[in-house]
Formats: structure tokens, C-alpha cells, sequence
């Protein structure tokens, strides 16, 4: 049984897709009997939670509702990907070139947004992800930590000579890769020292083992950061990502982790420009990677989540105490 976790649900191997999706319902119906037995809290992507991929997904909240549990939703990525209602057409075209299959699955999505919000009793958003709900009840900066406690910081020398970048683009159009290379390259043409080291479809061992040898780290220019950010800020580099469009930004202009981030934010207009400062700033490297190791430990790590988490469910009629958990 891996470390925290009291129950892992498998599926079968099975290379008929019949019998795959008949033993995958099976052991996902048993799994949420399980639980409801075991949990008063459940929290649930917005794609749903043990009977996703199910014939019964879009039941899973009124069942939860039947059992008289308490549901929490929260995007994690491409859940809430309704690209009909992004406002940045930057955004909307670089998640269509990554995920064609946007343009026919959008509504379905937006469809099942407004039944998820509309049914859970606690919403929460966080960066990007917030303009596409319809609803929102708390906000975090992300809804997912980073392993504070395994990954020890390599700040920035700012002895070296050469500006090392590092760049793990799961998909480019909608990272903004293209704009990184050239602005890179512009730089370069200008006598800046600086280079990129960019990598896709690599072990997460070799790629954490590349991004400790960086200086900055430059997660997207699209977007909010996400988990390749939060890594950054445990490795203690300097960290680049993207603001979220202004509409869904202004719910975060009052909200403290937004406002001490440390993160140098950026997108395809300024990237270059953010990239010579730094390049120019030696004597601020080693603060800015201490800066964001200490934010990624007061929000991120895995205790600062348990406690943002925690400090909800008196909203939702639990008393404040010790929560218990159980992860499948």
C-alpha cells in the first residue's frame, strides 16, 4: 500500500474495453461504497471523484447529497477547460492547438461546471481555472502542494555566468514555449548570457534533476502557475508564470498569497523583458529563490494545504479540530 493512502482502487488490464469498462465500474461503485461508509467530506475534481468515467458521473453529487455528505469541488486542469468561456483569446487558441478536442467536448464540459457548482456544497477557485466557473465560495491559490519536505532548495549563484532557464512544457501552444525560444534567442543575438534547457516527455526524477541546475524557472505565459511552479519554488529558483486574464484576476487583488507571491510574473509581450532584469539583478537571485522556498512552505507544502483545507470545513457545520483523512 503506498504512504498515505488507505485504499488504492485498480483496474483491470484486461485488453477487451468491454471488460475493462465493466470491472472499472464495478471496483469504482465499490470504492465509493467504501467511502461514503468511512467519510463525512468528500472532495471531488470537476470531473467527479470515484464515479468518473461511469455511467453514473453526473449522479455522484446527488448520491453524496442522499448520504448526507458535505461535497467540495475543485478544478484541477483541463476539468474546467470550457473553452467557450475564456476570455483570453491567447489562452483559448493555445489550449485548441493542445487539445483539439476542445472544440467539440466544450459545451459538455460547461454542462457539467454548472451541475458540479451548482450541486457541491463548497466551490472553491484558484488562479485560471476561477473564469470558467459560474461559482466560488473560497479561493486558493492552487488546490494542489508541492513535497516541501523531499525536494531541499539550490538557490541561484549569482556567480555563475551564464543565466540557466529551464522550461517543462507538458504542451507547448498553450505554455507559451514559442514565445520563451524566442525571446531567448533575441537576447542571445544581443550578447546576453543566457540559455534555455527545455524538456518534454522525461522521467520526473531526471526532470527535477535539470530544473535543481537552473537559475529560473519559467513555468507558462498563459496562464496561472501550476505544478511545475510549485516545484520551482520548493527547489528555491526563481520562478516565471503567467497572471491570470484581468477579469479572473480581480477576485484575487484582496487575497494575501496572491498578493506576498514572490513570483516574477510575465506573458508573451514582457517575457523578454523580465528575462533581461533578472539577467541584470545578480544581487537579488539568492532572495528571490529564498523568497519563494519560504512561500511554497507557507502555502504549498503539504502542511499549509491540510490547513487550508481544514479551516473550511467549519463552514460547512464541522466544528474546527484535527481532521483525519482517508485517500484512495
Amino acid at each position: 500500500m503506498p504512504d498515505g493512502f488507505d485504499r488504492v482502487v485498480t483496474r483491470t488490464a484486461s485488453p477487451n474495453i468491454i471488460v475493462r469498462r465493466l470491472f472499472g465500474t464495478v471496483e469504482a461503485i465499490a470504492a465509493f461504497v467504501w467511502a461514503i461508509r468511512r467519510a463525512d467530506i468528500f472532495h471531488l475534481y470537476l470531473d467527479g471523484g470515484f464515479l468518473r468515467r461511469t455511467p453514473l458521473q453526473l449522479l455522484e453529487l446527488k448520491l453524496l447529497k442522499l448520504a448526507r455528505k458535505k461535497v467540495i469541488v475543485f478544478p484541477y486542469g483541463h476539468d474546467s477547460w470550457a473553452y467557450d468561456r475564456i476570455p483570453d483569446l491567447a489562452l483559448r487558441a493555445g489550449l485548441l492547438a493542445d487539445y483539439p478536442a476542445l472544440r467539440v467536448t466544450s459545451a459538455a464540459v460547461g454542462e457539467r461546471l454548472d451541475l458540479f457548482c451548482r450541486e457541491a456544497d463548497m466551490v472553491v477557485g484558484c488562479l485560471s481555472h476561477i473564469m470558467m466557473l459560474p461559482r466560488y465560495d473560497a479561493l486558493m491559490m492552487t488546490c494542489y502542494g508541492v513535497e516541501t519536505d523531499t525536494l531541499t532548495p539550490v538557490y541561484p549563484d549569482p556567480a555563475d555566468e551564464t543565466l540557466r532557464l529551464f522550461h517543462a512544457p507538458n504542451h507547448r501552444n498553450c505554455k507559451g514555449s514559442d514565445f520563451l525560444e524566442r525571446a531567448v534567442q533575441e537576447l542571445q543575438a544581443e550578447g546576453v548570457r543566457i540559455e534555455l534547457d527545455l524538456v518534454q516527455k522525461r522521467p520526473r526524477a531526471e526532470v527535477l534533476q535539470r530544473m535543481a541546475r537552473a537559475h529560473v524557472l519559467v513555468d507558462q505565459l498563459l496562464a496561472g502557475y501550476g505544478m511545475t511552479a510549485l516545484e520551482g519554488m520548493a527547489l528555491g529558483k526563481i520562478v516565471i508564470t503567467g497572471r491570470n486574464w484581468p477579469s479572473a484576476d480581480a477576485p484575487f487583488k484582496q487575497f494575501p498569497p496572491y498578493l506576498e507571491c514572490p513570483v516574477h510574473w510575465a506573458d508573451p509581450a514582457t517575457i523578454k523583458q523580465v528575462l533581461r532584469d533578472i539577467s541584470r539583478s545578480r544581487d537579488q537571485w539568492r532572495h528571490w529563490g529564498e523568497a519563494n522556498r519560504r512561500f511554497a512552505e507557507r502555502y504549498h507544502s503539504p502542511a499549509a494545504m491540510a490547513g487550508h483545507w481544514s479551516a473550511l470545513y467549519p463552514r460547512l457545520g464541522f466544528s474546527p479540530r484535527r481532521f483525519e483523512s482517508a485517500s484512495v
